[in-house]
């Protein structure tokens, strides 16, 4: 498996990749990032946090999309193997941009989430033209995401449970 990029899953907890062989079938190790052979997940997340601090203890906030849909988020993957080991790993990093008017209060930057038209041109290894993938790179349209305050506990990568996705009034 070598580099690649990715539909990730928003999660709380953690980040699910599924992989697939790149386009010779061969592991490939220290490649440099490129927008080509990319990797999707299936299963999307459906929350993001934000943490902001507004003079008080920081509060996390849940954002999500105002009509309810999962959000994709176009990232990058790598395997590699380390010098001095004989395994081979995974990175990956969730590409970001600059806030839009639904993050602005909150944060400076967001992550990039690709709209359902948007999935199959990211995921595609027979599309290289950087100029296109790259107009894929923006912040979302205003008023594709709200948020609300949420339970300290998201901080915690052990806690888990649906109360972590209410409203937190208190």
């Amino acid at each position: 498996m070598g580099t690649g990029a990715l539909l990730g899953q928003g999660s709380s907890c953690h980040q699910v990749f599924i992989q697939r062989p790149s386009r010779d079938g061969r592991h490939q190790a220290h490649v440099p990032p490129r927008l080509h052979d990319r990797e999707a997940d299936p299963d999307p997340g459906r929350r993001l946090y934000e943490w902001t601090k507004t003079g008080g203890p920081k509060v996390p906030n849940a954002f999500r999309r105002t009509d309810g849909e999962p959000m994709f988020f176009a990232g990058l993957c790598e395997y590699w193997k380390a010098p001095d080991e004989d395994q081979w790993l995974q990175s990956a990093s969730i590409i970001t941009t600059s806030d839009n008017p639904d993050m602005h209060e909150i944060h400076n930057r967001m992550p990039v989430i690709l709209e359902k038209s948007a999935w199959d041109q990211w995921v595609n290894p027979g599309v290289e033209d950087l100029d296109e993938l790259q107009s894929l790179l923006k912040p979302a349209k205003k008023g594709t995401l709200e948020h609300y305050p949420v339970s300290k506990d998201v901080g915690k990568v052990t806690n888990n449970g649906k109360y972590l996705l209410e409203l937190n009034s208190g």
